[in-house]
């Protein structure tokens, strides 16, 4: 091996994200998106709780786009759904709550083939809730309702689809977000609301928290990542991600956790819980290390989403998509083969060291061809790899060498420096309704990492994204200096402003002593020049509200809007692991937008704009570690890989990763 290479690697273990890793996620720019109207629809539709009986199943509408959760580039969006010949008559309800007791005033205007609508009037700004309800004789049939976002302006071009995915676990209109302590194997549910009071989240058992745990007991690291999966069984309520990879033997393990109205540590702990889907590697250790949300990569109406494990430093990697359904279920995606699960390795010859998989993030719909697209990171390659959706998805036209469904990426400023090491979709950051997506590197032996911001197109391509000075790419340095950690986190943090535009979160927990966030406020004329310099015009820079040590930053994820006040909310997560603070309590802090958005009113010891959550699980948990749908970009390394000698930082306060079972976790 290149000592070039072996200092990326050891560098890439000193910027380790929180908990037992911090990539950035996907989530949040993840698009779920309209299928195309000549795309092949499934019928698998569960029957509503109205629905008159199972002989009638067939008959129920399946709602199919703009997928329940997610957030519409127009304010006139299309309404797709699936009905068979002769079902009857499609009526299209639009209301402001989930039991339509507020029906909105607006009419839509339906397709011929009575598969689709559009409003006639622009939609109110917030969450509406839609179902489409058909008359059989005397019986109405009623889809399952769900829920999308409307922002305060349609895209610039006429793109029409829907990105991201809000967690509202039980659909009362405010957005959940999740909180991880993988050293206690914990991982916490906070419920929104409008009051968004530390009171119902802190404390040992308050009212708006639903505390998880393993059931596979220590060392299976349950939290070391958490994600948003969108809503996988189409019943219209968010549901969620928890990876434990040094679960069933450090094998390791992901469970899928289901949303309803009325959730519950009953309905989710335990050893055999009636809402969460128990998931085990179909090969190889470390399974879990990484999950995301992919969005509705095949169009069918439910969402898919992303596991990867790798288990020691020379680990290829391995990547699984699993393709939501109206009944998830192990049967279906546990065990051999399965065409609800689908295999991706690194494309071309197997090579050791890739690390495939170690970042994972759904992109949106980068080319507005209808379909969800996602990225797969694989650092050990210096690559990440741009995976294209499709009607017809399959592994074949996936993990060829060459494939017309895949875009290669290269890093942008040649040599190693472990590019692809994290991973986040962006949103649509330039308004023009299209998904964007980051991706970050090390910085090889200057330990200078970088950021780079990949805009979607109906062009998009690698020559477009690859080519140097490419203007679909924007390459932001780090303004924190050397071995900061820049880039370890990444998250979309949705419309934090108002503006219409999506912002986007940089995480350096290792910049001063605290750690920093930073946030940069999207725009039309997305730049560099107006997120870099000594004073830039759409970067705010957050610093720890606490103590030093506190590797502030090491996590950062949208939370969607929280208080329901209209503006898009977002986490930070200080997990404290440090030599002086390795027993301190973690910390994870909420930040609430508004239409004018400072440092000073977020940055103050006590500010009225951020909620300061507590570590419930006791000193050393990591509390913080992971939070909402950042997905940590898990690092495994054998303890006695020569490569760790070779380089370290300057400052012996920060070291090496601990190790367990013989790897080094991200901790």
């Amino acid at each position: 091996m290149r000592f070039r290479s072996l200092c990326a690697m050891a560098l890439l273990l000193l910027a380790s994200a929180c908990g037992d890793g911090g990539q950035a996620g996907p989530a949040d720019g993840s698009v779920d998106a309209p299928v195309p109207v000549d795309a092949p629809v499934p019928i698998e539709a569960p029957i509503p709780v109205d629905a008159p009986g199972p002989d009638d199943a067939s008959m129920v509408p399946r709602l199919i786009a703009p997928l329940s959760m997610t957030s519409v580039t127009q304010q006139r969006p299309t309404l797709r759904w699936s009905l068979l010949p002769n079902a009857g008559t499609p009526v299209i309800d639009l209301c402001a709550d989930r039991a339509c007791e507020r029906p909105l005033s607006i009419t839509t205007r339906v397709s011929d083939d009575q598969r689709s609508a559009v409003p006639t009037t622009a939609l109110p700004v917030g969450w509406v809730f839609w179902r489409v309800r058909v008359v059989r004789g005397t019986q109405v049939i009623t889809s399952h309702t769900w829920q999308f976002w409307v922002g305060r302006s349609s895209a610039s071009s006429a793109v029409d689809t829907s990105h991201g995915t809000v967690l509202d676990i039980n659909g009362d209109g405010y957005p959940d977000f999740l909180v991880g302590a993988s050293e206690a194997n914990a991982v916490h549910v906070y419920l929104g609301s409008a009051p968004a009071s530390v009171s119902d989240w802190n404390g040992a058992a308050p009212p708006a928290r639903i505390d998880l745990l393993t059931f596979g007991g220590p060392p299976s690291k349950f939290g070391t990542s958490i994600s948003r999966a969108g809503d996988v069984n189409g019943d219209g309520y968010a549901d969620f991600l928890v990876g434990s990879p040094g679960d069933a033997a450090l094998t390791g393990a992901a469970y899928l956790y289901l949303g309803s109205a009325n959730p519950s540590g009953d309905r989710w702990n335990g050893i055999a819980p009636s809402e969460r889907v128990n998931l085990f590697a179909p090969a190889g250790p470390g399974f879990g290390g990484t999950v995301a949300g992919a969005g509705d990569v095949d169009g069918d109406g439910f969402a898919d989403f992303l596991v990867s494990g790798f288990g020691g430093y020379n680990s290829d990697g391995m990547t699984w998509l699993y393709l939501g359904s109206a009944t998830p279920a192990t049967a279906r995606w546990n065990g051999g083969p399965s065409p609800q699960r689908i295999a991706l390795a690194a494309p071309g010859e197997a090579r050791a060291f890739s690390q495939f998989g170690g970042s994972l993030a759904s992109a949106g719909d980068v080319n507005r061809d209808g379909f969800a697209d996602f990225v797969v990171g694989a650092w050990g390659l210096n690559a990440a790899f741009v995976y294209l959706g499709s009607s017809t998805t399959n592994v074949t036209s996936w993990n060829a060498a060459s494939s017309s469904r895949r875009i290669d990426l290269t890093n942008p400023g040649g040599g190693f420096s472990s590019f692809g090491l994290s991973a986040a979709g962006a949103g649509d950051v330039n308004g023009d309704g299209y998904g964007d997506f980051l991706v970050a590197d090390a910085g090889a032996g200057s330990g200078l990492s970088a950021v780079h911001l990949y805009l979607g197109s109906a062009t998009a391509s690698a020559s477009g994204w690859n080519a140097d000075g490419a203007t679909a790419r924007i390459d932001l340095d780090s303004p924190d200096g050397a071995f900061a950690h820049y880039g370890e986190t990444l998250a979309t943090a949705e419309d934090v402003n108002g503006d219409g535009y999506a912002d986007f979160l940089i995480g350096a927990s290792i910049t001063s002593a605290r750690g920093v966030a930073h946030l940069y406020l999207g725009s039309e004329a997305a730049s560099v020049r107006n997120w870099t310099g000594g004073s830039p015009s759409k970067r705010i820079d957050l610093t720890s509200p606490t103590r030093d040590g506190a590797r502030f930053g090491c996590s950062v994820a949208g939370a969607g809007d929280v208080n329901g006040d209209g503006y898009g909310d977002f986490l930070v997560g200080a997990n404290a692991l440090l030599p002086e603070s390795r027993d301190a309590d973690g910390t994870a802090h909420l930040y609430l937008g508004a239409a004018t958005v400072d440092a000073a009113s977020w940055n103050q010891p006590s500010s009225g704009r951020r909620r300061d959550l507590t570590n419930p699980d006791g000193p050393g948990a990591h509390f913080g570690g992971s939070v909402a749908s950042a997905e940590p970009a898990h690092l495994s390394v054998p303890a006695s890989d020569s490569a760790l000698a070779i380089v370290r930082r300057p400052d012996a306060r920060y070291p090496l990763p601990r190790t367990h079972s013989g790897s080094a976790f991200r901790s």
